[in-house]
């Protein structure tokens, strides 16, 4: 359960960081108490909004012009306030308040460093507290429990002077303070695992010795197996001592309960008496993963390829390790861990930025120049929220609508349509667009070269067909043919030249004899059905269409059949496709198409991975005529390598 605190001081608000109280007992060396509980002290840090008066004048601010206030309550004002802790968010249900009255700034003070920005920090103390609880904490100080009575006609009675105490005029030695620093001798609150810190000693009378220095966890467990606390002893040599190199072990990170916060703790034992140092807050290592899917309504735009973990709630976006695998003899499929650790080679990979022992996938990405990407991008951040989770491109290449994610709360979270790639000028060599948070790899892209030498073409004919198999003559046509069929073929950075062709086959009887029975098509699935058509299409027109892949749109019924291709792939003398009525206006064309250019189905034991029938988004799957009814929009890049050996460059 995440939770957040803000401060309400009067009509100040300020939203907290971090919140840490306080109180203690001196002791003896036996342990023994030997005071009353000390403390009470609330240290608090915010973001400066840049009108800090109210603090500062507050902290700076006395009474000493009041006759009514006695030394030493004059030296300084007083007020009343509380902390809130929502659950979740500012919105989120109220858990429990610190409240606080009489109460004063001890302390005033305001950081700035690269890694955490600019910070202020500020100890209160107060007369009277109330934490999670209406039972108070009173100290003998404040104002309220202390105001004397004062009957109606009666004067209030004088505060009598205090006699001052016989100076002794030996000087005691003593610690009067220690805070922790960083290796450039920095005052710090925080820092994190895998570093080193130090302690700086400011003495009062010193006459040297030594000083001894136990480091603890402040809940009093163990750092590790091995250690409770760090025992030290340092030479005393002036009235400031620095120690150095205490190392903040990664380890120490394993006996750390979710959700909570190492806080080391020093105590320093020098002349008989012991001073405990400020809370040191160890923070883990802020954990980002990035990764890049598709946007919310994608329908093939562009080439997109990535191992499915099924993470986007789409149709289609099945887990590959559940699918993939082959067919055997009986027609059952048979799952394969091999297969999916073969899929998983074709991808590059990096160590996963959350999952110890595992790796990311990076997914691939085909772009034709002056084209667009839009993306959905998940999001997972464990332990601290970064500072800055940046986008690093070539920006020779590419222009992106963003070049940072705002996004930096702790969980998960899907940001959609959020991140737009459009590439600006063609480059020769593989391009990347990484994902960096406080400096560390969370995401990564790749985008595969698209300049001329990378890009390939084919010469498409598409051919309009008039028969006559009942009473009226039908031409055969595809409304969006041309248009779906170049979104799937630039998926694999290729590019048609197209030409319409008219075949009127409705007066050639032979044909009809042939190849019709009761107004409808037959033997259409054999290859003796295109050879008529590929030696008619020769007869009839004077440009040789040979080598072009010829698209035959025939509208007219084929015994259930959508389309055919000739062969897979397609011999080069022989490179046809028929559409029939059933597939003039849906995938049809392109999947055929691809056939000829040498794609099995993505469920067939022949192609370079089998899948499970009707689960993928693939334009090589039938999933659109499943129960589940899913689009198939897409092409795998190993795909993509396929159909380069069938077709020319550019």
């Amino acid at each position: 359960m995440s939770i957040v605190a803000k401060l309400f001081i009067g009509r100040e608000e300020r939203e907290l960081h971090y919140v840490d109280l306080d109180y203690e007992r001196y002791t003896r060396k036996t342990g023994r108490p030997s005071s009353e509980v000390m403390g009470g002290f609330i240290q608090l840090c915010f973001v400066p909004k840049g009108d800090e008066d109210f603090y500062l004048n507050w902290a700076f601010s006395d009474r000493m012009e009041d006759k009514d206030v006695a030394f030493p309550n004059s030296l300084y004002t007083i007020k009343d306030g509380e902390i809130a802790f929502y659950e979740g968010d500012f919105n989120g249900r109220t858990l429990f308040k610190y409240k606080f009255n009489d109460c004063t700034i001890i302390s005033y003070r305001e950081s700035f460093s690269n890694k955490w920005g600019m910070e202020t920090e500020i100890v209160l103390s107060a007369g009277i507290q109330r934490y999670k609880t209406n039972h108070p904490f009173i100290k003998q100080w404040n104002e309220k429990k202390n105001a004397p009575l004062v009957k109606k006609g009666m004067k209030k009675r004088k505060e009598m002077p205090s006699i001052p105490k016989k100076q002794n005029k030996k000087r005691t030695p003593a610690i009067t303070s220690i805070a922790w620093v960083d290796v450039q001798k920095q005052v710090i609150k925080e820092t994190g695992y895998k570093t080193s810190v130090g302690l700086k000693i400011n003495f009062e009378n010193e006459n040297g010795g030594k000083v001894k220095l136990r480091v603890k966890k402040k809940d009093g467990t163990d750092f590790d197996n091995q250690t409770k606390e760090i025992l030290i002893e340092e030479s005393v040599q002036g009235d400031v001592l620095f120690v150095n190199d205490i190392e903040i072990k990664e380890a120490w990170e394993k006996n750390v309960k979710k959700g909570k916060i190492n806080k080391l703790v020093v105590t320093a034992e020098y002349n008989g008496k012991e001073k405990k140092s400020e809370s040191l807050h160890i923070l883990s290592e802020s954990k980002v993963l990035v990764n890049f899917r598709v946007h919310e309504k994608y329908k093939g735009e562009f080439g997109f390829d990535w191992i499915r973990v099924g993470d986007t709630g789409k149709k289609g976006d099945t887990k590959y390790k559940d699918i993939i695998g082959k067919y055997n003899r009986g027609k059952r499929f048979v799952q394969s861990n091999a297969e999916y650790t073969k899929l998983q080679n074709k991808f590059e990979r990096f160590s996963h930025p959350v999952k110890k022992g595992e790796d990311y996938t990076i997914p691939i990405l085909t772009l034709l120049p002056d084209k667009k990407a839009v993306f959905s991008l998940n999001v997972e951040i464990l332990n601290t929220m970064p500072k800055k989770v940046e986008l690093k491109y070539d920006k020779t290449y590419f222009k992106l609508n963003k070049d940072e994610i705002s996004y930096k709360k702790i969980g998960k979270k899907t940001l959609k349509d959020y991140l737009e790639v459009k590439c600006i000028k063609e480059f020769a060599s593989d391009q990347y667009i990484e994902v960096e948070a406080d400096g560390e790899l969370s995401g990564k892209l790749k985008i595969l070269a698209n300049d001329k030498p990378h890009r390939y073409r084919a010469d498409i004919a598409f051919v309009n067909v008039t028969t006559k198999l009942g009473r009226k003559p039908k031409t055969g046509k595809s409304s969006k043919g041309q248009s779906e069929f170049t979104k799937y073929f630039n998926q694999a950075l290729a590019n048609a030249n197209y030409e319409v062709v008219d075949l009127d086959l409705s007066t050639d009887i032979q044909f009809n004899r042939k190849y019709s029975s009761k107004g409808a098509l037959i033997d259409a699935d054999e290859n003796h059905f295109q050879d008529y058509l590929n030696n008619a299409l020769k007869s009839r027109k004077k440009k040789d269409y040979t080598k072009y892949y010829k698209i035959y749109f025939i509208d007219e019924d084929g015994g259930g059949l959508y389309g055919m291709a000739y062969d897979i792939p397609a011999p080069k003398n022989s490179r046809s496709v028929i559409v029939l009525k059933a597939g003039l206006e849906d995938s049809t064309l392109a999947h055929e198409t691809f056939h000829a250019m040498g794609l099995y189905h993505t469920f067939d034991n022949n192609s370079e991975f089998t899948f499970k029938e009707d689960k993928t988004n693939n334009i090589m799957d039938y999933s659109d005529m499943s129960f589940d009814k899913i689009p198939v929009v897409s092409t795998y890049h190993w795909q993509w390598g396929i159909i380069h050996n069938n077709i020319e460059k550019e």
